[in-house]
């Protein structure tokens, strides 16, 4: 499990840095039963989060089988993160967004892996230093029902549109 969404959800990687595909949908943090930041703790458990899913498995006792460890592991672990709502919690948590997206938006996301990384990119961020590029995707269903709708932004949309 943790493979598929690793697979579908991390960009990149490096000794630095994360970089996220959040989905539409998604908050950032908070008191929310699913958020960015708790998905990161799943994928990138801190020593001290995987000490309470130790604990916590220690006081359920031994499993029979390595899969039915492993269902206790990851059963754990999310009962672990679940009260979590934000960074502060775990002070050995080294990922810090260094932007966000808005609830509604789907994007990259990029988390530092260190405060000091964090505090690079954040200000290549508020210096206007980092390219961002922004695609809409607009459907006008009224307009779609005659013949020939008319260009959704303009005569010149497509020719001035580049993909990436």
């Amino acid at each position: 499990l943790i493979q598929r969404i690793h697979e579908k959800l991390i960009l990149y990687q490096d000794q630095n840095y994360i970089a996220i595909h959040k989905p539409a949908d998604l908050r950032m943090d908070g008191q929310f039963r699913t958020s960015v930041h708790k998905l990161l703790l799943y994928l990138f458990p801190p020593p001290s989060l995987l000490q309470m899913v130790s604990d916590g498995m220690t006081t359920e006792g031994k499993s029979n089988s390595e899969e039915t460890t492993r269902v206790k592991y990851h059963q754990q672990l999310l009962k672990s993160i679940d009260p979590l709502s934000n960074h502060s919690f775990l002070k050995d948590d080294p990922h810090k967004m260094v932007h966000q997206l808005d609830y509604a938006t789907s994007g990259v996301l990029l988390v530092g892996k260190s405060r000091k990384a964090t505090a690079v990119a954040s200000r290549s961020f508020e210096e206007r230093k980092t390219n961002k590029q922004y695609v809409a995707v607009v459907i006008n269903p009224a307009s779609s029902a005659s013949n020939n709708p008319p260009p959704p932004l303009g005569a010149d949309f497509f020719e001035r549109l580049t993909v990436m």
